[in-house]
């Protein structure tokens, strides 16, 4: 089983905040005993967002940019991770990016579900031979079945990921059963769970283990006097209860 803890731009920007967040989580891991990794978004901003709209009132071009960092800052957060015992993933969302795959040699590539049918990108990480998980939101199974073949043709070890693009994600449209529907359509290829349930309803995790998910990655981040989280995160103590919840599973089958 491996969790992903998704920091995302949870970090604001700041490689001290970053730090803390990697020290709440790799203890959590540490504690619960459980194989875990930090995971983080790359994106080339100068050509990642055109010229005409970064100066823009728009949501995400003013979040992207406010909580930019530098090649090497996140040179010194991958590294601190690393010595705190956590795998490292990150998402690139463009081709400018995947050179980082190499430069800090992730342990694992993951594939946001907006990026599914970005054919460029898919195509040159199908070259890398490292683990890469494929996040399905909005995907329907022809499609995938494209995606599948690309990435068997390479001879790459790759998984499925469900999930759904809604933030946060309401238990009545979760979908499980395309887990299900999943496994079926491709029985060698593993599948895990990429959730976005607000840290207030019941968690969903332990339900999708026990359809079979051996990936388990959520939204995670810190909460300060001037930081405050998005309603699809969780903080220390509500990640420890979703391990706790999936751990009990586990330990009856």
């Amino acid at each position: 089983m491996l969790y992903i803890f998704e920091m995302a731009n949870n970090h604001q920007g700041s490689v001290e905040h970053a730090k803390n967040i990697i020290d709440e989580f790799s203890s959590l891991a540490k504690e619960k005993k459980i194989t875990a990794a930090i995971k983080f978004q790359f994106r080339q901003l100068e050509t990642f967002i055109h010229k005409d709209y970064k100066k823009s009132d728009l949501k995400f071009v003013k979040r992207f940019i406010s909580t930019k960092l530098s090649e090497e800052q996140f040179g010194e957060i991958i590294n601190y991770a690393r010595r705190s015992g956590l795998k490292i993933v990150a998402t690139p969302f463009d081709n400018e990016s995947l050179s980082w795959v190499d430069t800090f040699d992730l342990d694992i590539v993951k594939i946001a579900s907006c990026s599914s049918d970005d054919w460029p990108l898919l195509k040159e990480v199908a070259k890398i031979n490292k683990k890469i998980i494929i996040s399905t939101g909005g995907v329907d199974l022809d499609h995938l079945d494209k995606v599948y073949n690309l990435f068997k043709k390479n001879k790459r070890d790759f998984a499925f990921m469900h999930c759904v693009g809604e933030y946060p994600t309401s238990h009545k449209v979760a979908d499980l059963q395309r887990i299900t529907r999943i496994q079926q359509k491709f029985p060698d290829v593993q599948v895990g769970f990429s959730t976005h349930e607000s840290p207030q309803d019941k968690s969903l995790a332990p339900l999708a283990v026990a359809m079979g998910c051996t990936i388990l990655e959520k939204h995670v981040g810190l909460e300060t006097d001037t930081i405050s989280l998005n309603g699809y995160s969780l903080n220390r103590e509500q990640m420890s209860e979703v391990v706790d919840g999936v751990t009990y599973f586990l330990e009856a089958l």
